[in-house]
């Protein structure tokens, strides 16, 4: 895509985040992200007992990407990743078809990290 004039690409639907990369293209930046992971899932890391990067399945990452569009030009001017976890916990019921149902709340990991909003709970 980046070859036939794509500012970047950005994937989806695997369940877990992928590497990125940044390619130059006459002189122009360029990222590719593979894919964001989950935001919103009830994947949960007890169900994925024997799962290779079982650990990494309540993450993802929402993108915060900026363009400026100069005549016909179209470039990045900002690109970054802020990663994501989904908490999930139980309603104490279940539905109509049995399953178990939940609550979700999705924090941005960066509030955890010092000087975050949540950085002392």
């Amino acid at each position: 895509m980046i070859d036939w004039g794509a500012e970047g690409v950005i994937g989806g639907h695997p369940h877990g985040v992928e590497p990125a990369e940044t390619l130059t293209e006459d002189g122009d930046k360029k990222f590719i992200i593979y894919t964001m992971g989950n935001f919103w899932s009830n994947q949960r890391n007890e169900a994925m007992d024997g799962v290779e990067n079982a650990k990494w399945i309540e993450r993802g990452l929402l993108m915060d990407v900026t363009f400026r569009k100069k005549g016909k030009k179209t470039t990045n001017q900002t690109v970054k990743a802020h990663p994501t976890r989904v908490r999930a916990w139980s309603k104490g019921t279940n539905g109509r078809e049995g399953y178990e149902l939940y609550n979700y709340r999705i924090f941005s990991l960066g509030d955890f990290n010092e000087g975050g909003k949540y950085r002392d709970e």
